[in-house]
């Protein structure tokens, strides 16, 4: 005899680092800094490790295939002051329909958000069995030189969830993104990120506990680690499950 149970849970995504970060700073980037910013409080809270993050609406900033295994609905946002008076806002949402994962996000840096650097992001994904595949298209707004302008680039993924337990995360971003000649050649930052992440509890319990590791390889390489990390949920918004017994 089959049961059929249908349960909504609500997220509220609040990160709490549990112990050591091992961070190598990101060499010398010319171009968006905002396109290098992490892009979720947790992906900041892991020294912006979040190419093997899954199941997060912020995965549109590190890994568009990272997004497959949201349940239905996840909403994320985020917001950080610096001491130059510069703010750092994101927010993400991701719909899954079947085996495709629709998603969007925004962020912007900067004293006030009639100046501010602005970066847009849509994605598209798709889930077969563990695997998933995912392309995202950008837009970013910049003053680079003294001059405002724009570029269009674009993201590549590819995610394997192992059901709840572990994940391993490919991608390639920022293709294209040339500011044009106003902005000197400046192009967005070209980066390939390899990431794996293990979960030591159920992440859709309530508490997230997990290590990841990431490998960044931007016009040089640097490694970026974080372990033992915490959550208390994972996305602002609601996420649907069903269970058979």
């Amino acid at each position: 005899m089959k049961g059929r149970h249908d349960g909504v849970t609500r997220r509220c995504l609040v990160t709490l680092l549990c112990n050591a970060v091992a961070v190598s700073a990101l060499s010398a980037q010319a171009g968006s800094v905002l396109a290098l910013a992490p892009g979720s409080a947790r992906a900041a809270g892991m020294g912006g490790a979040g190419a093997a993050i899954v199941g997060d609406a912020g995965a549109i900033f590190a890994n568009p295939a990272g997004l497959a295994t949201v349940h239905h609905l996840a909403i994320e946002g985020s917001y950080e002051s610096y001491p130059s008076g510069a703010t750092l806002s994101t927010g993400a949402l991701a719909l899954r329909v079947g085996r495709f994962t629709w998603g969007a996000g925004a962020a912007a840096l900067g004293p006030s958000y009639t100046s501010a650097d602005l970066l847009g992001a849509s994605s598209l994904v798709l889930r077969s069995g563990i695997v998933a595949l995912g392309a995202t298209a950008k837009y970013a707004r910049e003053t680079l030189g003294g001059a405002r302008v724009d570029a269009w680039a674009g993201d590549v993924g590819l995610a394997i969830a192992i059901f709840d337990l572990a994940a391993l995360g490919v991608s390639v971003q920022n293709i294209g993104g040339d500011f044009g000649p106003a902005a000197g050649g400046v192009h967005l930052p070209h980066r390939k990120r390899a990431g794996f992440t293990l979960n030591y509890v159920d992440p859709q319990g309530t508490l997230r506990l997990l290590t990841t590791l990431e490998g960044q390889w931007p016009s040089g390489w640097v490694w970026r680690a974080a372990w033992w990390h915490a959550a208390w949920g994972s996305s602002a918004g609601s996420d649907t499950s069903a269970t058979q017994t």
